[in-house]
């Protein structure tokens, strides 16, 4: 029997739905590290009988999908069964193609509205590191609280390079739990900071790079690459981490080349979706 739980309390969800997190920690890794103890948003957990067979997460007016671990028919339920707890207004959904197909046509159905494509995102993983040429000419560092307002706007920047609208108050809040946690990368060359990203909380082994961004002034040379492979390397050494994967639009020759030199492998993909009603 298929069943739905919405919950606001982080650890109950990742309680709930622990079982389907650890089964696909790298495509569940976007719902699980969102869901931080001490933030309040609302998670919904599909079960199938006892077992959790999807999640999603919610952050501004959209939602963001794991797999459904269901085929056929008790699938389209599980689409329909989430589409049903669904807020309004809710205007976007992410995650795998078929999951989020599948719970916007149910959406649609019930709300007599639409939906579209926006962008596709590819998933990788880390296999091998590759560290390229020209590492050594920048240095690591951890952003610090006196750089909050350069990376709100950074981050405002890399929302309208990927097709994410991120207004500037939720990049600030953003950027302080980032820096607050100790999340939050730059490289420095000649101690002027050139690219940045960030990594998510850890959860199942698994941590996310994302919101790498580099300002056109300083694109062309290398950074962003030199950047990531170094928190990659970082990462990898905490004995909690045993896997780093990162999103990037699929549209975009260029990161994905990138990514795949220093050896990241693609896993699966993301489609975000617009609905309309």
């Amino acid at each position: 029997m298929i069943t739905v739980e919405v919950t606001t309390d982080a650890s109950l969800a990742l309680e709930r739905a622990g079982d389907l997190f650890r089964a696909e920690p790298e495509l569940c890794n976007m719902v699980a590290s969102a869901l931080v103890p001490e933030m309040e948003r609302s998670a919904i957990i599909v079960l199938d009988g006892s077992r959790p067979a999807a999640a999603a997460i919610a952050w501004d007016k959209g939602y963001t999908l794991t797999p459904f671990r269901l085929h056929g028919d008790s699938q389209r339920t599980a689409h329909s069964a989430m589409a049903e707890v669904l807020p309004a207004n809710v205007e976007r959904l992410m995650g795998p193609a078929s999951a989020a197909l599948g719970v916007a046509g149910a959406w649609s159905e019930r709300m007599g509205g639409g939906f579209e494509p926006i962008s596709v995102f590819r998933i990788y993983r880390l296999g091998q590191l590759v560290v390229p040429p020209g590492s050594d000419a920048g240095v690591l560092h951890v952003v610090g609280e006196s750089e909050v307002e350069r990376e709100t706007a950074w981050g405002v920047s890399f929302g309208e390079d990927t097709g994410l609208t991120i207004e500037s108050d939720e990049s600030e809040a953003i950027v302080r739990r980032a820096v607050g946690d100790g999340r939050l990368f730059a490289w420095r060359v000649d101690g002027v900071p050139v690219s940045r990203l960030l990594v998510s909380v850890e959860r199942f082994g698994v941590v996310r790079i994302g919101g790498v961004y580099t300002p056109p002034e300083h694109r062309g040379s290398g950074h962003a690459a030199a950047l990531t492979a170094r928190v990659s390397e970082h990462i990898l050494g905490r004995p909690e981490v045993t896997s780093v994967t990162l999103n990037t639009q699929a549209i975009n020759p260029m990161t994905n080349r990138l990514y795949r030199r220093l050896g990241y492998e693609a896993i699966g993909e993301n489609l975000n979706l617009a609905l309309t009603t």
